[in-house]
C-alpha cells in the first residue's frame, strides 16, 4: 500500500474507503432527510424505515414533513459493554442537556422502545443498552449540514461502541494501578 500510492495521496484514499459505510448506509438516509430539508415526506415511504448497520441490527427512521426521527436500539454481546454503554448513554444525554448545545438535534435515551416505533417487531426492538433516539429537524439539514448529519447517524452505533471499548480498557488500566499501588502499600507494611 504504501508504495503503491505517494504519501499525500493515501491519506485520501484511506478516507474514501472508510466512506463506503457512509455512502451504503447513507444513501437512504440521505434521501430521507433532502425530503426533510423541503419539508415534504416521499411518496414510497413507509411509516417507518429500517436501516441495517449491522448483521440482524438496525436503526429506524420515521419520517414526517416537519421531522425525522431516528431511533437507535443499542445492543452489545458483552454483559460489562451492556453496563458501560447504558451509563455512557445516560451521562451522554445528560451532559447534552448542561452543555448548552441548543444547535444540536434533541436526543433522548429510555429503556423502552419510543411509541413511533409501534407496530415493529420485538425481535428488532430487542435493545438492552437502551433506545436513543435523534429528533432531526429541517435546520439539522439545511445546506451543508446534511453531510455532516448523515455522517453522524450512520457512524453513531460505533461512536458508542468505541467509547465503551474506550471505557472497558481505561478501566482495567485503572484497576491495575490500583492493585499495583496497594500491592506495594501492603509489601511496605509486612516489611515494617
Amino acid at each position: 500500500f504504501n508504495f503503491l500510492y505517494p504519501a499525500d495521496q493515501r491519506h485520501t484514499l484511506l478516507v474514501k474507503i472508510a466512506s463506503v459505510r457512509e455512502v451504503v448506509l447513507g444513501a437512504p438516509l440521505r434521501v430521507i432527510l433532502k425530503h426533510l430539508a423541503s419539508r415534504t415526506v416521499a411518496p414510497d415511504i413507509d411509516q417507518f424505515v429500517a436501516l441495517v448497520h449491522r448483521p440482524n441490527e438496525s436503526f429506524f427512521l420515521v419520517p414526517q414533513a416537519e421531522k425525522v426521527t431516528v431511533v437507535f436500539p443499542m445492543r452489545f454481546k458483552d454483559s460489562i459493554d451492556t453496563v458501560l454503554a447504558t451509563s455512557f448513554l445516560q451521562e451522554f444525554m445528560e451532559s447534552r442537556r448542561t452543555a448548552g448545545l441548543s444547535n444540536a438535534p434533541p436526543c433522548l435515551w429510555s429503556q423502552t422502545p419510543p411509541l413511533e416505533l409501534k407496530g415493529v417487531t420485538d425481535d428488532a426492538l430487542s435493545a438492552n443498552a437502551g433506545f436513543v433516539t435523534f429528533v432531526i429537524l429541517p435546520r439539522h439539514v439545511e445546506g451543508r449540514k446534511l453531510d455532516r448529519t448523515v455522517w453522524n447517524l450512520s457512524t453513531f452505533h460505533a461512536y458508542v461502541n468505541y467509547h465503551v471499548k474506550v471505557s472497558f480498557i481505561l478501566f482495567n488500566f485503572l484497576c491495575s494501578i490500583s492493585a499495583l499501588k496497594f500491592e506495594k502499600q501492603l509489601s511496605q507494611e509486612l516489611v515494617i
